[in-house]
């Protein structure tokens, strides 16, 4: 009897499909089920409405299904962030935003789109970020701490 060696070269092509094959026998996803998926917001962070916010961070989505870029970008005060993508979440990152102001994330339909490629709802996130006189406290560990 003879047996399937572990680290056979792969023979074809890639493609937009799941599934696999094995010799001219196809396994695929069932395509009907999965048309019908939607990714759903569960949460963002910031949340909505959060306070002392970093200034270079990550606004980072959570999905309930899996999601891919779809068409357009998302945006922060009107500077377009594009974003990283990982299973569920998405995330896109900033820099270099003010102390102590107030900035809307705003992420239009279908920027991202399910894996069956359902457009995902509008987002849009509301925060301020943090007030300089929370670095003044740190910033007056770090020296102190430094001259010991």
């Amino acid at each position: 009897m003879s047996s399937i060696p572990l680290h056979a070269p792969k023979i074809g092509v890639e493609s937009d499909y799941d599934g696999t094959s094995l010799a001219e026998i196809f396994v695929l996803a069932d395509a009907a089920g999965a048309a019908d998926n939607k990714a759903t917001l569960l949460s963002s962070n910031p949340a909505q409405d959060a306070t002392g916010v970093s200034a270079n961070g990550s606004i980072i989505l959570t999905f309930d299904n899996k999601v891919k870029a779809g068409v357009g970008s998302a945006s922060l005060n009107g500077e377009e962030l594009g974003p990283i993508i990982s299973g569920k979440t998405a995330v896109f990152k900033y820099a270099g935003l003010k102390y102590n102001t107030a900035y809307t994330f705003s992420m239009p339909q279908g920027v991202l789109v399910s894996r069956s490629g359902n457009p995902v709802d509008a987002v849009s996130v509301n925060f301020t970020t943090m007030h300089p006189s929370c670095l003044n406290g740190l910033r007056s560990k770090v020296v102190s701490r430094s001259k010991v």
